[in-house]
This record gives structure tokens, sequence and C-alpha cells, in this order.
């Protein structure tokens, strides 16, 4: 060490020890990147489990042991809800409403038209979007008939615990009726129908 500051008080080694001082800066720099390019790994793998958390918690909606599927039911003065009670292991709320479009069991209920299908249903702060078919609306009913057939829609899905309420889509946007009787252009809850 003592040689090479007398090389470098001499000026023979100037240019040795700026190129030893340059790499010991260059090292220093990389190992700076090198952690924080580590940081984003760990900030980004973070947000990931985060987000698929988010998910699981979503899909951790379901009934188990036995559900109840709402239909109408025409006693000949009115038309009345009435449900049918399913034994099932384990059941989402989207399986549930696939059950629903199937139809009762029972050949005294009816439900919605054969047409109408499931096209998605997600789950957000306790409200439920349920996204039907464009058939949905050309379902023909009178006000009571309208009224059982939505509440069908919202007692099947607010049977789940961490659904409050329930938004009903019609080919992904919202629609003012489906008969013209009973709104459906914002959420529903059981108490609202």
């Amino acid at each position: 060490m003592s040689k090479i500051l007398k090389n470098f008080k001499a000026g023979k080694s100037f240019s040795f020890f700026v190129v030893v001082m340059l790499s010991l800066v260059f090292m220093f720099a990389l190992g700076g990147c090198g952690n924080e390019a580590e940081n984003k790994e760990d900030e980004v793998k973070e947000e990931t489990e985060i987000n698929e958390e988010e998910a699981d918690a979503k899909e951790e909606i379901y009934k188990e042991g036995e559900i109840k599927l709402y239909f109408t039911e025409d006693t000949g003065a009115s038309f009345v809800k009435s449900y049918e009670e399913k034994d099932v292991d384990r059941v989402t709320p989207k399986e549930a409403m696939e059950m629903l479009l199937e139809g009762p069991e029972d050949e005294e209920l009816f439900g919605m038209s054969e047409d109408v299908s499931l096209l998605g249903l997600e789950i957000e702060e306790e409200r439920a979007y349920v996204d039907f078919s464009q058939e949905l609306l050309d379902i023909s009913l009178g006000h009571e008939a309208e009224v059982v057939l939505v509440a069908s829609i919202v007692y099947t899905l607010t049977q789940f615990d961490g659904i409050e309420e329930v938004q009903i889509l019609v080919e992904g946007d919202t629609a003012d009726t489906i008969s013209g009787h009973v709104g459906i252009d914002e959420p529903l809850t059981e108490e609202d129908l």
C-alpha cells in the first residue's frame, strides 16, 4: 500500500489509482442495483400473492349441506315465491344460479324461460353482479309474476354469507326492468321485494 502511495505521490500510478477507484464505485453501484431489482421482485411477488388471496376469498363464498332455489308458484289466485331445497356438498353462487336456470323439479313451480342463460357472476363488496343473456328481457310477465321472478334471483343469491345485494345485468349492462314492472337498474336486497 505504501508503494502505491509513493507511486501516486510521484504521479507514476495516477491512472492505476483512478481505475481502482472507478472499479470500486462500479461494484458498489452494481450491488445497489441488484438489491433494487430484488426489492422490485419481492414487491411484485407480494402483490401477486395479495391478488391471489383476493381471488381465493371470492371463491370461498359457498354453501354446504343444503341450498334453497326460489321459484314461482301459481296458486290460482296469485303468483307467490316458493322454493325447493337441494342437498349439496358445496355450491357456489354461480352454481346456484345455474341450478335455478335448470328449473324446478316440482311441476307446480316454474322458473325462468329455458332460453335464458347465465353469462357470468361476480361478487364485489357483498354485491353479486349476475349477468344473463338477452332472452331475460323477452319474458312477458305481469307485475306480480315479475316481482316473484326478480325475488327468486335475489333470494337465491342472498342466502350466501357475503352477498347482501344483487345487481341484475343483461349482456353486461343494467336494464330498467324485465317486463316493465320491477326496476332492476339498481342493486336489490331481500327487503326491496
